[in-house]
């Protein structure tokens, strides 16, 4: 009995509350909703944040609607924090009211705990609004976890701005020049609403600007978000007075990373350079087979030849100064000459060295001597034939 009561008694100090505490952060609200000013006039921004509440729940998908007066509000774009990975969130921008869709991880096993102010909704007070009270109003449904599970987490607020009118002193730019890429439409003093895209390796915008009457320009960043996302940048106009402030907003579209291929490695084809030995021997890329008969067996006899300055060749690593070689007549056998259809045109294209051997000349020597003696030939005929003067 004893045993019973302390364990009844531990469930209600210590389980109990925790259960308790579950059910409720499961049943409360899972976002909220913020303005980033409730006064504005015309040209101003006014930026509407979604705020996700730390809680025991983790939301996998949801779909935001946001409801806006199009005759006093402009949509200029949407901005995510880092846990709005690229591509999970779609965002339809033609008209009020707005839907967002996020759907996270479909292909891995669970989703990135969400806090703090994952979006961020920019509108701009048209210039020529009425003063008074408009009304954003921010709901979140089909809000469900990983498994896809409902979550009892829907929650909705409407948020008011009041708008004024604009002071009679004028806050306006006379230049806005990024100092890379172009602005689309061309700038124009009476345009606060442009677009710009760079590639996906620009990490940062720089802009010139000036304001006109006196006036002082503010640019809140320069730096970009990830490639694939896009980036609202605000020019800030303040008038000589500090009575009056206009703004102008650059949407930044970067491009998308594109995805690396994976490309095949071409194999490396390796052309050996004719190379000439100190033997006068020349090799292209395939062994050139070399028959050499002796004397006693070929009836030859051996040739001593003693390199001279000539015939040095300085640059091959075989040569010593005063080194004596001694040279054998050699025979080559057209049956043994393996050389490759690609040697061979490498080495008619290489200039060719002549050697004299011992014991035989060029074929082409004999051919000149003929010619020699028959022009000599000729001319002693001509001479011998030609008949007297006559005097």
């Amino acid at each position: 009995m004893k045993k019973r009561i302390l364990v009844t008694a531990l469930f209600l100090v210590f389980i109990f509350p925790l259960y308790v505490s579950a059910l409720s952060s499961a049943d409360g609200e899972y976002f909220s909703y913020s303005l980033s000013t409730t006064k504005a006039v015309p040209n101003d921004i006014i930026k509407l944040y979604i705020n996700a509440n730390k809680t025991d729940i983790t939301a996998a998908g949801f779909r935001l609607k946001i409801t806006y007066d199009e005759s006093i509000l402009k949509y200029i774009g949407t901005e995510t924090s880092s846990l709005i990975k690229n591509g999970t969130m779609r965002t339809n921008d033609s008209e009020s009211p707005i839907y967002s869709v996020y759907v996270c991880n479909t292909d891995k096993s669970s989703a990135p705990k969400l806090y703090g102010n994952i979006i961020c909704y920019v509108f701009q007070v048209k210039s020529g609004a009425d003063a008074g009270t408009t009304a954003i109003t921010a709901a979140a449904d089909q809000i469900c976890d990983y498994d896809g599970n409902q979550l009892k987490a829907d929650c909705d607020g409407t948020l008011c701005v009041n708008i004024n009118e604009a002071s009679s002193d004028e806050a306006y730019l006379t230049q806005l020049e990024p100092l890379s890429g172009s602005l689309t439409p061309v700038f124009s003093s009476e345009i606060h609403d442009y677009t710009m895209d760079v590639p996906y390796s620009v990490s940062s915008v720089e802009f010139q600007s000036s304001a006109g009457d006196g006036g002082s320009v503010k640019i809140n960043r320069k730096t970009l978000y990830a490639a694939g996302k896009s980036t609202i940048i605000t020019a800030t106009v303040t008038s000589a007075d500090k009575q009056n402030k206009t703004q102008y907003i650059v949407t930044v579209r970067r491009k998308a990373k594109p995805q690396s291929s994976s490309s095949a490695s071409l194999p490396r084809q390796s052309s050996s350079a004719p190379q000439t030995s100190s033997t006068g021997k020349t090799s292209v890329g395939s062994k050139t087979k070399r028959k050499t008969k002796s004397g006693s067996s070929a009836g030859r006899k051996k040739t001593k030849y003693k390199k001279t300055a000539e015939n040095k060749n300085t640059s091959s690593p075989e040569y010593t100064s005063g080194y004596e070689d001694e040279y054998t007549e050699n025979t080559y056998n057209a049956e043994e000459l393996d050389m490759s259809s690609a040697g061979a045109a490498a080495s008619a294209a290489t200039p060719r060295n002549i050697y004299i051997t011992a014991n035989g000349m060029p074929a082409y020597m004999g051919g000149m001597l003929i010619t020699i003696i028959c022009i000599m030939c000729g001319i002693f005929l001509n001479l011998w034939l030609r008949p007297p003067n006559k005097k």
